[in-house]
């Protein structure tokens, strides 16, 4: 979803195939998406754009622009506007209409052709109609892009208050900005005004740039810094488990032999606190020490390495429907299918248990029968 802001139910259940449609009301019941509900009916999957947060849908909104809808189709039906240039089976066709059930078309050559909005929206997410990059300036839209992708929900947030008194400003709602500073106010229309006219986006204007400021770059000299990284990976993540002190005193004793100037104290152990914890701990205690920071397993593959300190210490649990069907000895009908659930131990990969459900079930419904 972050990778495809805007994305319709329908390019999303295309795009994965082991995802449903109430697997998606689910996330948007329990606001782990959001939906513009008043925007268009949820059963219209063609039409329906799904969101992170209800703040990325009002930046996109106050922006003009929708993400990428699958990965092959960089295009936004918010540019569908009349007589826009599209590509279609390598054929120029332009947009005469676009309605709310009908959308018209019309070739090159020939008469225009009608087809329904749903059908053709399902064509444009899936990037078999595409907009004419003749006609669109893609490098300025993909700077938008760029800008709105990398900004954070804060940004963001930041960002659509601006918007809204911006807005409020030009429509002369005095009420709303009265408790601005007449300059930074000038300052936000200012912004927003070039890029409107630099980027065609007057919202990626007002997104802060506070990531941008102050001297970004290293301080400490290249050589030094080096030396300190090359200290610290030959001579404290190592079997001898040398203690920080006397890593860095070595570390001063080279540098003063190769008159250069060492980097402090304090600088070498925060390059060791930055150091990835599981490698670490790896090679200076070996893999029994480093069972307790590395990552979690949550499922079982058939790649996945045994883990774990001991036999029963973690145990996965997993459930399956069984590709076979009971039949009923009484009456001869099929009952259905039973689950199987096993228990394996991460350690060993014993199977510890093994549970059939669902037989209590089938058995009462066949009474019924």
């Amino acid at each position: 979803m972050e990778a495809n802001p805007g994305i319709t139910i329908a390019a999303l259940l295309q795009e994965l195939n082991d995802v449903c449609a109430n697997d998606i009301y689910i996330m948007i019941a329990t606001e782990l998406l959001y939906v513009d509900l008043s925007a268009v009916p949820l059963v219209e999957h063609y039409r329906t754009r799904l969101w992170v947060s209800q703040q990325t849908h009002d930046a996109y909104t106050h922006a003009s622009v929708v993400g990428v809808t699958t990965k092959n189709a960089p295009n936004s039906t918010t540019t569908l506007l009349p007589n826009t240039a599209l590509m279609w089976d390598s054929a120029l066709w332009t947009l005469v209409n676009y309605g709310e059930t009908t959308t018209t078309l019309l070739p090159e050559s020939g008469f225009p052709i009608q087809l329904p909005t749903a059908f053709f929206l399902q064509l444009f997410d899936s990037g078999i109609i595409k907009i004419h990059n003749g006609v669109t300036d893609v490098t300025r839209n993909e700077t938008v892009r760029a800008l709105m992708e990398a900004a954070s929900p804060v940004h963001l947030k930041e960002a659509n208050r601006k918007f809204n008194i911006v807005q409020a400003y030009f429509q002369r709602h005095t009420d709303i900005y009265q408790d601005i500073n007449s300059r930074t106010l000038r300052r936000w229309v200012q912004q927003f005004r070039e890029a409107e006219a630099s980027l065609g986006c007057g919202y990626v204007g007002l997104l802060p740039r506070t990531h941008q400021q102050g001297n970004r770059q290293p301080k400490s000299p290249t050589d030094s810094s080096e030396l300190l990284d090359k200290f610290i990976k030959e001579h404290f993540e190592t079997p001898r488990q040398a203690t920080g002190a006397s890593v860095y005193r070595a570390y001063v004793r080279a540098c003063t032999a190769l008159n250069i100037q060492p980097l402090s104290n304090r600088t070498f152990y925060q390059r060791l606190k930055k150091r990835p914890t599981h490698e670490q701990t790896l090679k200076r205690q070996g893999a029994k020490a480093a069972y307790a920071t590395e990552p979690f397993v949550w499922e079982l593959a058939l790649n996945t390495r045994p883990h774990g300190n001991r036999p029963l210490e973690i145990v996965h649990i997993d459930h399956t429907e069984l590709d076979i069907e009971l039949r009923s000895l009484a009456t001869g009908r099929l009952l259905g299918r039973p689950w199987l659930t096993l228990l394996t131990d991460a350690y060993s990969r014993r199977t510890l248990a093994v549970y059939l459900t669902g037989l209590t079930q089938l058995a009462q419904r066949d009474r019924q029968i």
